[in-house]
């Protein structure tokens, strides 16, 4: 078998060439969808609290003296997202605090009496 001296192919200057190019465009890449990835879960953990908040304020409506724990939120139709924690860290009307976050988040997001929501 005789190799034809017209035969075209690339170079190895060229293949690492292109190589080192992709290295840097997913040294790039892969950090920004990494915290994109991670702000999808903060989102979920957000919604909940959302959620939890405004369900409180359906049980206060009808029990403004009591105490509202997880096990009225969840008679009230409450369910979190797969992997979101919610707590409840004071249960009366004046001083509502609740604390929720993604297992695979990054913050931790509290809601106050007042339905603000923080980190």
């Amino acid at each position: 078998m005789r190799y034809r001296n017209d035969s075209r192919g690339f170079t190895l200057i060229e293949l690492l060439t292109v190589i080192a190019l992709l290295g840097v465009i997913a040294a790039i890449a892969i950090p920004q969808f990494l915290i994109y990835y991670s702000s999808a879960f903060d989102s979920r953990a957000v919604v909940d609290l959302s959620n939890a908040y405004r369900i409180s304020m359906q049980y206060f409506a009808g029990e403004p003296n009591g105490t509202l724990t997880m096990a009225d939120l969840n008679e009230l139709g409450f369910v979190p997202s797969d992997g979101v924690n919610l707590f409840i860290d004071n249960g009366a009307l004046a001083g509502l605090r609740m604390r929720s976050f993604h297992d695979r988040g990054s913050q931790v997001y509290v809601v106050d009496n007042r339905g603000r929501i923080s980190y």
